[in-house]
């Protein structure tokens, strides 16, 4: 599915020629083109309009499993991982980003609800047309880590429960199925943070302007300002995952394991 979006400082539009509104971007306007599981046709369309090059179709089709970004003098590619799917059951998934200077591309395979969040909160108008390409991909980035800090707040609190689960019982009872829990909790921990982790890279090369052709002083700085975050939650899933005990602990003294201080 394509959907395009024209954005300038007071308002927003949905777009049916948005090839044309691409051509005809500038400072004040900019233009999300943004695909959800595309097909074949709708990668072909996109590429040939924006002139990418044939080997970006495979690449918006079935985005790299991890965050990237990379520059070929005129275009920034910059892939994304988000956290989707239930509280419960959450699952990773990519958004490939391809920057001009006044419009961007983002396709993904699957459905995101924080990018859905953000879509909504962009069509109500806003400053978001006065924004660069890069700026408004440190945006989408925003909204991508605000997916990482909920999946740490839902095993946070999934672990408190299990804690309080394991002390309100008898001391002597069977605890293999809160030990399962645990296992899959630990397992969910390691998943998260080995996604989150390479963002840290992203960020760090894009809040340098100079490094790349479209990057400017305004989104490096908001590149800056998101680093912070990812370091900050990239450390709570370390500490979260210090307490979150490996399974010969859990042999040796299980309700030990089980109790989180």
């Amino acid at each position: 599915m394509l959907s395009a979006y024209r954005f300038d400082g007071q308002q927003s539009e949905r777009l049916e020629d948005w090839e044309a509104a691409c051509k005809d971007a500038d400072d004040q306007k900019l233009v999300w083109v943004a695909l959800h599981d595309p097909s074949e046709e709708e990668v072909a369309a996109v590429t040939a309009a924006l002139d990418l090059g044939d080997e970006l179709v495979p690449l918006l089709r079935e985005p790299p499993q991890r965050a990237s970004v990379a520059d070929d003098g005129q275009h920034l590619y910059v892939t994304l991982v988000a956290v989707a799917g239930e509280e419960d059951a959450p699952a990773l998934v990519s958004v490939e980003c391809v920057l001009g200077a006044n419009w961007v591309v983002t396709s993904h395979p699957d459905e995101i609800a924080v990018l859905e969040e953000f879509l909504e909160r962009a069509e109500g108008g806003g400053e978001i047309g006065v924004l660069d390409g890069p700026s408004f991909v440190a945006v989408v980035s925003e909204w991508v880590i605000v997916s990482y800090l909920r999946a740490f707040e839902a095993v946070e609190g999934a672990l408190e429960e299990l804690d309080a689960q394991v002390i309100s019982q008898a001391p002597s009872r069977d605890v293999s199925a809160e030990l399962d829990r645990l296992v899959e909790l630990r397992l969910r921990v390691g998943s998260l943070r080995r996604a989150l982790a390479p963002h840290r890279e992203v960020v760090t090369s894009l809040r340098h302007p100079e490094l790349d052709a479209l990057s400017t002083e305004a989104s490096g700085q908001r590149f800056a300002e998101l680093e912070a975050r990812v370091r900050e939650i990239t450390d709570r899933f370390a500490a979260l995952a210090a307490v979150v005990p490996a399974r010969k602990a859990m042999r040796i003294d299980p309700l030990a394991a089980l109790r989180i201080d």
